[in-house]
């Protein structure tokens, strides 16, 4: 339970560019790499910006492509700016950079048939990893409760789930705070102290509000059972 921090370049006619995230929501003046494991078919992106659209890798970026490994395609498609229409997203071995503002100017030199390689890499205590599960924000860290929280519901008093290890890393606790009936909830920083309370070590933020449920498979059950009290 840590920060990682994802690097992702890509090389066009010898020129590396820094893109700025990944399958999230493009903001104004960055770029986005989309890859078949968005939540959607499309960038969901508006006309005001720059897309290239990169297909025929020779493996898929979400299934088969390892930290620091390059990998090469062909741009098959442009959707300039002022263009409606979101661009779709190849449904396995290639990808779309998208770009708003100061950003696009990064794109506008690929021409359909150009070659495109993208490398994405991560911090040197993740490699190696073989799963991740993306959340936060982290709470407990080195066994101390966070107080920088900065999340948008940091103040919110609400329904709470996170997962936290000891100092050890073999000893996993996940742990829900209800928000319903007797039970107020937690704000994010009540939660970090509450989990450093316990004596965890580390602790991340994995979900919240009226919907967070928590459920396990009980000694002798077949099936999982709900264990708390969801308020939705």
């Amino acid at each position: 339970i840590k920060n990682a921090d994802i690097d992702i370049a890509v090389t066009h006619n010898g020129r590396t560019i820094s893109i700025n995230n990944y399958n999230r929501s493009r903001p104004n003046d960055k770029s986005i790499l989309y890859t078949s494991s968005f939540r959607h078919g499309d960038t969901r992106t508006s006309s005001a910006g720059y897309e290239v659209v990169v297909t025929g890798l020779p493996k898929s970026i979400d299934q088969e492509l390892a930290f620091g490994e390059k990998i090469t395609g062909t741009v098959s498609a442009i959707r300039p700016y002022g263009q409606s229409g979101a661009s779709k997203i190849p449904a396995s071995k290639g990808f779309v950079l998208s770009a708003h503002g100061s950003k696009m100017q990064d794109l506008k030199d690929m021409r359909i048939g150009d070659e495109v390689t993208l490398e994405l890499n991560i911090n040197n205590e993740w490699q190696g990893v073989e799963f991740i599960l993306a959340s936060g924000p982290v709470l407990v860290e080195g066994g101390k409760a966070k107080t920088d929280i900065t999340h948008s519901s940091a103040a919110v008093r609400t329904a709470r789930t996170a997962v936290a290890i000891d100092s050890t890393g073999k000893r996993v606790s996940m742990v829900t705070v209800d928000s319903k009936g007797a039970s107020k909830g937690m704000t994010l920083r009540e939660f970090a102290s509450y989990l450093a309370s316990l004596g965890v070590y580390q602790a991340i933020n994995l979900d919240g509000g009226g919907s967070t449920a928590i459920a396990a498979r009980m000694p002798g059950s077949q099936y999982a059972s709900l264990l708390n009290k969801p308020a939705d």
